[in-house]
């Protein structure tokens, strides 16, 4: 953990201590570990695992969007319906 908070500190990212999480290297933590973090007040904009499987379970504890994935634009051309 040390060298990726030395590597994010050497590329000017922050990194704050409340987003730094330990668990078991599986999915089950990987899940309960993202619902940790997205229940902050600030959750972080961006996450790295250190396992494969927790890397899997994480992106399951992230709401769904529903509806067009693209930035609303005032041209009638491009309209996406879901």
């Amino acid at each position: 953990m040390v060298i990726i908070q030395d590597a994010a500190e050497e590329a000017g990212i922050p990194v704050q201590r409340q987003y730094i999480c330990y668990s078991d290297l599986n999915y089950d933590h990987g899940l309960q570990t993202m619902r940790t973090l997205l229940h902050l007040d600030e959750p972080p904009t961006t996450v790295f695992a250190v396992g494969d499987m927790l890397a899997i379970g994480a992106p399951q504890a992230i709401p769904r969007r529903r509806g067009p994935m693209l930035p609303k634009t005032n041209c009638r051309h491009r309209t996406l319906h879901v």
